[in-house]
């Protein structure tokens, strides 16, 4: 199978490209950024399918960014001259692909022709060689290189020996021969000392032995009503299966009392020329009404009238379109602010009942005169001091009692005179307060309250600020849009009664609908042009096709078209009751005979349900001694008083189900390491001596002729032989060496499978740290080997005697 043509619709920095491989290795030069790995990775997804877009994978889908059409075809050509074709789209899951034969579309199934049974990991760690492969060599200690290399022997087998590796290590940490640490050696130490305690406890009690022997007849009636149960419910199942083959098995007697022998079979070749011959007469004789429907209507006409009238005002308008709808999306964007803003007033107006639209902020010197106490007054001062000289006038002689009064009236005096300027000072700092209040529209609020909304205050002067602001853009951005409004109306773009909301739509009607009748026009007058042409032929090709096909039915015997498809349909007819017949059989398989000697439907259905009934009155006995058996457990239990004894029981449970445990996952990991290496010997002991005698030959190409053989000892591992005859094995030879082991060996199973799976070999600038010397070995490797399996490399250079009838270069693609 050889790639003769890559096609790419979309793909990276690939946009309608096309690419012709016709020769068996193609080297591809470009330099760094100019699409080589990208070129690899299309002829990956074209086959296997396309990266998903989760976790790491989304950075190889190589999606376009200036391109609507994701994916592409790849066109190959087998042995036997047949060309296919793979077409991969975007679509759901790894993409929706297409294959055709000789253009001729066939199942997705018919990919396994080209792909065989290969999947995507399989193809990589095969045929695909790039830089990162060759460099983590290098990094591999010496089990892991041989794991490596030796996987080399069947596909996917590299895998498989590391999970050996691993099923392994982990049976050995479980139990070993002569292990002291692992769990199952404990736990089997463990039992057995717990095995001699319970003994000496059970020594102690005669009861126990009486207890015992009732638990062992339940156990026996237990062993018998289970086994019992199984042979029921075995029965049932089978009386099951057979009930449901009933119906298929009616089926297949009728078909077989038929008569579904082929009379006259009708080969595919000649329904495939009658089919082609009829086509083609139908396609000559409806060609004229064809022409006639495909003309422009009176509607069409009219709209392309009007467009040429006004081809530059529309012509702007579609330039323009991108404007409109971003002023649409302005005004609407507008109104949502607008909108929430107006919520926000509302809030805080529903939050704050006595804030009005007219008040005003006050500055901070208004703040703080509202805040100003009124002056207090000193009457009980005064009071105090006068019932003072009341009381002295008792006590003082009566030389000072006669100035008491005097005293008294000075003091009443100023205390009228003071209170006096107290009230004046109050009345001042209220009518201060008045002023302030009605200058900000705040009147009949208490002063407390018009201090604590004044935040509350600026928040709604700020928000009605704000939509008188977004009122005066919605108004400019209106008359914009009306404007383009009033323009397409004027042309006809859209209809009078057009609400701006639905402009964008019916301007992209209009030039959808534009679009599709100038594409129409011009195909009119293609068609009138290939009119002219064919009209002189068209005659004499139709009585030929009539010559063809009368020829055709006479072979049959047939007198009428419709008489041959009737035969066909006849024909597929009858196949698919052969068909039928084919897959009731398979479904039956060896239960016909059962099926035959069940004379009354009705009465095995009854005994279906005699078994289901014994199957339930059995569960119901297998619960009842189960209820037995636990109540004697209880028992045995209680004879024992002593916690330790009870202890020891619990223990010898628990150890047993960790003995049982480790004992299955100690066998699992053992048996299954064993058997994965056993099946990969197996698969590969007729693979190795064919893949060995041509990695011989690649290795003594890349080594210069300095190792002439590679073999396998006892313990499979491999051995190198130098010129000298001296032998090597892996880990003695040097990293580059190991990595032209690698290439050689990788290379010769590529040709090995090369029956089963025949598709190119990517090599993605694989050789970026060989020196001149190899870097020549390997061009002439690839060169022998691409008379085997086609090879396309991609590099930033090429040696200067490679031909250049093999070289492709990427500059101006």
């Amino acid at each position: 199978m050889k790639l003769i043509r890559v096609k790419i619709y979309g793909f990276g920095k690939w946009v309608d490209q096309e690419f012709v491989l016709d020769r068996d290795y193609q080297i591809i030069v470009g330099d760094n950024e100019a699409g080589k790995t990208t070129f690899l990775t299309f002829i990956q997804s074209i086959l296997f399918g396309f990266a998903s877009g989760r976790g790491i994978q989304r950075f190889e889908q190589y999606r376009p960014k200036h391109a609507s059409s994701y994916g592409g075809e790849l066109e190959f050509v087998d042995e036997k001259d047949v060309h296919w074709i793979v077409r991969r789209v975007d679509g759901k899951g790894d993409g929706e692909v297409s294959i055709f034969r000789d253009a001729q579309e066939v199942p997705e199934t018919m990919l396994s022709q080209i792909i065989g049974d290969f999947t995507k990991d399989d193809y990589q760690q095969t045929h695909v060689f790039n830089d990162q492969t060759i460099r983590s060599l290098f990094d591999l200690n010496e089990d892991k290189l041989e794991t490596e290399i030796m996987s080399l022997g069947a596909s996917g087998s590299k895998q498989w020996l590391e999970m050996a590796s691993e099923l392994e290590n982990d049976s050995s940490n479980i139990y070993k021969a002569r292990g002291i640490k692992q769990p199952l050696v404990q736990n089997i130490k463990k039992y057995q000392q717990l095995q001699k305690d319970r003994a000496s406890f059970k020594n102690q009690q005669q009861e126990y032995i009486t207890l015992n022997h009732d638990l062992d007849s339940i156990n026996n009636q237990l062993d018998n009503c289970q086994q019992n149960n199984a042979e029921l419910t075995s029965k049932q199942q089978r009386h099951q299966q057979l009930v449901e083959k009933i119906p298929k098995f009616r089926e297949l007697q009728m078909l077989e009392a038929k008569d579904l022998g082929i009379k006259t079979e009708i080969t595919s070749t000649d329904w495939d020329q009658f089919v082609r011959l009829h086509q083609q007469i139908e396609t000559l004789q409806t060609s004229d009404q064809q022409r006639a429907d495909n003309h422009i209507d009176r509607d069409e006409k009219a709209l392309l009238d009007n467009y040429y009238a006004n081809q530059a005002d529309i012509d702007f308008m579609g330039q323009r379109q991108n404007d409109i709808q971003n002023i649409l999306f302005e005004i609407d964007h507008l109104n949502e602010d607008l909108r929430k803003s107006d919520f926000q007033t509302d809030n805080l107006r529903q939050q704050n009942p006595d804030l009005t639209d007219t008040m005003t902020s006050m500055d901070q010197s208004e703040i703080d005169q509202l805040k100003t106490p009124l002056p207090k007054g000193h009457k009980i001062y005064y009071l105090g001091i006068i019932l003072i000289l009341l009381l002295l006038l008792w006590v003082v002689p009566a030389t000072i009692a006669k100035i008491i009064p005097v005293i008294g009236l000075i003091i009443v005096g100023f205390g009228f005179y003071d209170n006096k300027k107290v009230t004046d000072q109050a009345a001042q700092i209220k009518q201060t307060n008045r002023s302030i209040l009605d200058k900000h529209n705040s009147s009949g609020i208490e002063l407390e309250r018009v201090i604590a909304i004044q935040p509350q205050i600026n928040a709604l002067t700020d928000f009605k600020a704000e939509q008188h602001q977004l009122e005066e853009k919605i108004a400019t951005k209106s008359a914009e849009l009306k404007k383009w409004l009033d323009l397409s109306r004027k042309v006809r773009v859209i209809n009078a009664n057009t609400v701006p909301q639905d402009l964008i739509g019916d301007m992209n009607w209009y030039f959808t609908q534009l679009n599709k009748i100038q594409a129409k026009q011009e195909v009119i007058k293609q068609d009138e042009l290939r009119r002219s042409q064919i009209m002189q032929s068209s005659e004499q090709d139709l009585q030929q096709l009539n010559e063809q096909l009368q020829i055709l039915l006479s072979k049959y015997h047939v007198s009428s078209i419709d008489k041959f498809i009737s035969e066909h349909n006849d024909q597929q007819n009858n196949q698919n009751e052969l068909n039928q017949l084919k897959a009731d059989q398979d479904f039956i398989g060896d239960d016909r005979m059962a099926l035959e000697q069940i004379e009354d439907l009705e009465q095995y259905q009854t005994d279906l349900l005699q078994l289901n009934q014994q199957i339930k009155d059995n569960s119901h006995q297998i619960n009842d001694l189960l209820t037995q058996k636990g109540y004697l457990n209880s028992q045995l239990k209680q004879v024992f008083v002593d916690d330790a004894y009870q202890k020891v029981e619990a223990d010898l449970v628990q150890t047993r189900a960790d003995i049982l445990d480790q004992y299955d996952q100690w066998l699992a990991n053992k048996l299954a390491g064993d058997w994965i290496k056993k099946m990969l010997d197996l698969a590969s002991e007729n693979r190795y001596p064919k893949m060995l005698a041509n990695a011989k030959k690649y290795f003594l190409t890349l080594t210069n002729g300095n190792y002439i053989d590679i073999n396998i000892n006892k313990t499979k591992s491999l051995i190198l032989v130098r010129q000298d005859k001296v032998k090597f094995d892996v880990h003695e030879i040097s990293r580059a060496t190991r990595v032209q082991l690698y290439l050689a060996l990788r290379l010769a199973f590529v040709i090995e499978i090369n029956p089963i799976v025949d598709l190119p070999i990517l090599i993605d600038d694989a050789f970026v740290d060989f020196d001149e010397t190899r870097l020549k070995n390997i061009y002439q490797l690839i060169e022998d080997i691409s008379k085997d399996n086609q090879i396309l490399f991609v590099t930033t250079k090429v040696d200067a005697n490679m031909p250049k009838t093999h070289v492709l270069s990427l500059e101006g693609k």
